[in-house]
C-alpha cells in the first residue's frame, strides 16, 4: 500500500476516534476497536508492518531545553514583531485581551499554581526580547 493511501486510511480511522501508537516497537491502537468492522479490523492487522513503518518516520527529534543566560536570535516574524514595537513604541495590536467570568469561591493559591505551572512547563510564556549594544535583538527565557 501507497503512503499516500496508508495516510489517508489512518486519517479515517482518527476522524472515526481510532488513535495508532507505537510502544517498545509494537502497534498500540486505542479508542473504540469494537465499533470497527470486521474488515477494517483486517486491514489494520494486514498493514501492522507498513503503519509501524509511517509512524516510525513521522517521529520527531526530541526539544532540547536551552541553558539559561544563552541569547537565542530572534526567527524572522519575532523579528518583525520587535521592529514593529521599536517603530511604534510598544503599542498593543498583537495582545490578545479576553475576559473571563468565573462564579463560585475562588481558590487564589490553585489559580496561582496552576498559572505557575503552565509559566513553568513552557518556556514561550517566558520569552522576551531585548538588544545589545548594537541594537542585535534576541530572545531571554526567564527562569521558571
Amino acid at each position: 500500500m501507497g503512503a499516500v493511501s496508508l495516510k489517508l486510511k489512518l486519517a479515517e480511522y482518527i476522524d472515526a476516534g481510532i488513535h495508532f501508537n507505537i510502544h517498545q516497537g509494537k502497534l498500540q491502537v486505542t479508542g473504540d476497536i469494537q465499533a470497527l468492522s470486521l474488515e477494517e479490523r483486517s486491514f489494520i492487522k494486514e498493514n501492522k508492518a507498513d503503519i509501524i513503518r509511517f509512524l516510525q518516520n513521522l517521529s520527531r527529534p526530541a526539544i532540547v531545553i536551552m541553558p539559561e543566560h544563552v541569547q537565542i536570535p530572534l526567527s524572522f516574524s519575532q523579528q518583525r514583531l520587535w521592529l514593529l514595537d521599536q517603530i511604534e513604541g510598544g503599542n498593543a495590536h498583537y495582545n490578545m485581551p479576553a475576559a473571563l467570568r468565573l462564579s463560585g469561591e475562588l481558590d487564589l493559591v490553585a489559580l496561582e499554581g496552576a498559572f505557575n505551572g503552565i509559566a513553568a512547563r513552557h518556556e514561550v510564556l517566558r520569552t522576551c526580547f531585548a538588544s545589545d549594544p548594537e541594537g542585535e535583538a534576541y530572545q531571554v527565557v526567564m527562569a521558571a
